[in-house]
Formats: structure tokens, sequence, C-alpha cells
């Protein structure tokens, strides 16, 4: 008699070889028209569907909730070939669909007033970023075995951070900022992370020294401190004007490590010096450190 073999078929399927589709009953299905006489064996080869993939995952800049990207565009690679574009959607998801076996990335543009995520920051385990250049990014290699997609790669921002204050001589060394203390220009400063220097300013001629956009993590102050000129004392009874500085190396003061969030704009960092017994202060206090 006359037969037809069928193999329902999603939307990530197709058939293949010389199977046909058509639409049954609300559903995809392919098959082949076969025919089998009276006490034969037939047997039925290559009858099959090849099955596409997908590459998804979220956009989503982290500044203490997920806050999803939305309409931004992200592009498909296959080596040098751009294969697809997409936009994220409201939520900030989005998707490649029908793809073949592979190996692929990801390109897009960063976020506005975000940076990515470093790739070497294994805070964000869904964090995909391969590669950063100064305005885009690239995602790691995504390699395609059928019939596996690839879910949840992410791409996730962080806002900035902030950390500044005043440097000023602490002539009751009380260990606080009181209103008729000089301050002091021209003290270097610098942020170590792990022992290293990763940014670097200088106090300008209010006393006053800022770091703009810094990555989120733990640093330490570090501070080149003028002969004739020590730290003054610990005193966190008020926070917002007393002295960050615990250590003294040499002429190298140092902060305690401390913690900067996405997006948090830390301005309580004063920096308090005292003279020393026997040193005067003249008006080349200010004067740039040699």
């Amino acid at each position: 008699g006359n037969y037809r073999l069928a193999l329902l078929l999603d939307n990530e399927s197709q058939p293949v070889n010389d199977l046909k589709s058509e639409n049954y009953a609300g559903a995809v299905i392919g098959y082949r028209d076969i025919s089998v006489k009276a006490g034969e064996t037939l047997k039925v080869e290559n009858f099959g569907a090849r099955v596409f993939m997908s590459v998804s995952g979220k956009l989503y800049v982290d500044d203490e909730q997920q806050i999803p990207v939305a309409n931004h565009k992200l592009m498909l690679y296959k080596g040098a070939e751009l294969i697809a574009e997409t936009q994220s959607d409201e939520n900030g998801k989005y998707i490649f669909k029908k793809l073949n076996p592979g190996k692929y990335h990801i390109e897009l543009s960063k976020f506005n007033n975000a940076i990515f995520v470093n790739p070497e920051d294994k805070n964000f385990k869904t964090n995909c970023v391969g590669k950063l250049f100064e305005n885009t990014a690239k995602s790691i290699d995504l390699n395609i075995t059928m019939p596996n997609s690839l879910e949840n790669i992410d791409f996730i921002g962080l806002i900035p951070a902030k950390v500044g204050d005043i440097a000023w001589i602490d002539l009751n060394q009380n260990g606080l900022q009181d209103i008729d203390e000089p301050v002091l220009s021209n003290v270097k400063i610098e942020l170590e992370q792990d022992g290293k220097t990763v940014y670097s300013t200088t106090s300008n001629g209010n006393g006053f020294y800022i770091f703009d956009d810094i990555y989120p993590g733990k640093y330490r102050l570090k501070v080149k401190v003028r002969t004739g000129l020590g730290i003054t004392m610990v005193n966190t009874d008020v926070p917002e004007i007393n002295s960050v500085l615990s250590n003294l190396e040499g002429d190298i003061a140092y902060s305690e490590v401390f913690e900067i969030k996405s997006g948090e704009k830390k301005y309580n960092m004063d920096l308090g010096f005292i003279a020393l017994d026997g040193f005067q202060l003249g008006d080349d206090i200010n004067d740039p450190i040699t």
C-alpha cells in the first residue's frame, strides 16, 4: 500500500534530504510518501530534520539592581562575516535564531553612561564580554554544536564610580577638618588595587582631588607626604570630615582598603596632614613635590 512517513517539526528545525513539509492540523510536518509491496521489507534512510540553534541573553546595567538595556543593537559574526543583527527588547533580552553549528561572536557598542564589566572580573558569572575596545565590546567565542543552543550570553554594564575630597593641614591635630584650617594643593594621590597603581591625580589649588570614572571594586589610597609633614590621627566621630589616612611608611601614607560600588560617589575621603615638631609651615608648602 501507499503510506506517508511524517515527522513533527518545530520552529527551529527543517526537513533534510528529499523530505517535503506542509502544515498539518496547526503544526508543521516533514514527510515522505512511500509504497510497500506485500511481503516487502522497506528500509527508510535519511529521514530526519536539521535542528537550528540559537544564542540568547540579556543586556543590563548592574546598579544595585539589574536595569535592562532596551533597544540596543547586537551584531552576530561568524569569523569576519556579519551573519545577523538584532535588538534587545524592553526587558533587555535578545536572541539570534536559526543558527547552524560553528564558531561565532557578538559585537555591540557600549551602553549610555556605563562601562562594560571587565572580562577579568569574576563577580559576574554570566558576563560574556571577551574583549573591550574604546567604544565597543566583543563577546567570548561562542561555539555552537548541534543540538545545543547557548543561553545566558549576557552583557553587563556598570556605572563608573567617583572618589575624592580635600587634602588639608590639621592644625589642632584632632583628626577632623575644621573650617579655619588650610588646604594642601599639589598632593600626589594614587588609587591602588592589589598593590598596583591604577589611577592617579593631584589635589588642586583648593586642596580638592577627585577620581572620575572609577571601575567599581576594592582600592586603597596612596599619598606622597611632603617633607616636614606627617599624617593626622584617625577620628571616626564625624566620618564626613575625618582623615582616611591610617598608615605611614616613610614618606608614603595609605588608607585602609575600601570598596566602591557601581555608581557610588564617595566624597568623604579627606586627607589630613600635620606639621612635625620643629617644622614651620611656609608659603612653599603648596609647591609641587619634586
